[in-house]
């Protein structure tokens, strides 16, 4: 049995003193893909997904997708890890 699993962090990437939140999805130890959720206009919000993901498995990559990433990524934000 293959164990799926999220790995989630936070990086600078630009360089603008805002991180980045790196969602990396697993099977097994193997990544499957990467997307990225960032914050272009320094309001808090992190809006935006770098990263044609199909997260909910519903043919391909759709709004829906993006809603999902930024809904884990702001909850991840939030923990203070």
């Amino acid at each position: 049995m293959t164990n799926n699993s999220i790995r989630l962090s936070m990086a600078d990437f630009e360089g603008d003193k805002i991180p980045e939140v790196i969602v990396e999805f697993y099977k097994g130890e193997d990544v499957e893909y990467i997307a990225y959720v960032s914050d272009p206009d320094r309001d808090g919000r992190f809006d935006k997904v770098s990263g044609n993901v199909d997260v909910d498995n519903k043919k391909g990559h759709q709004k829906r997708d993006d809603d999902l990433l930024i809904a884990l990524a702001r909850t991840f934000v939030k923990l203070k890890l």
